[in-house]
């Protein structure tokens, strides 16, 4: 059996144990079934892209269950910042796009709902923008 073969068997596995935590199953974190956490991250992604930012999207391994999307300023910009964007639950199992706090990295701040890839990559793009405007007036 190939790699590919086993990784994709893996896959299906581990989509068939979660299942009942996608759309209606009786415990755990309930999303719709149509907000795919990689798909949400990999549009995410894109859209920052559109905006002129260079971005890595993480969906595999460590980050299959909390995708990561990593954010630079971009080559045009004149100070280089990275945020990285996390897909996560809060406490009450709702799925927000989350995003490292300014005064302390290891408290996370919600950013905007999972369904919301606009609104997210528009909060991004004033908070890199923002950090580039105050580097260039120092």
């Amino acid at each position: 059996m190939s790699d590919t073969a086993r990784t994709r068997q893996a896959v299906d596995a581990d989509d068939r144990e979660h299942a009942g935590k996608r759309g209606g199953g009786m415990s755990g974190a309930v999303r719709p079934v149509y907000l795919h956490l990689g798909n949400q991250a990999q549009a995410l992604g894109a859209a920052l892209r559109r905006l002129g930012f260079t971005t890595m999207v993480l969906t595999s391994r460590a980050h299959r269950r909390h995708p990561c999307v990593t954010v630079g300023s971009g080559p045009d910009r004149a100070a280089h910042r990275v945020e990285h964007v996390y897909g996560a639950p809060d406490d009450d199992g709702d799925w927000w796009f989350w995003r490292p706090s300014p005064d302390d990295p290891v408290v996370m701040e919600r950013v905007a709902p999972l369904s919301d890839v606009s609104v997210t990559a528009d909060a991004i793009a004033r908070v890199l923008t923002s950090a580039r405007a105050s580097r260039q007036a120092s």
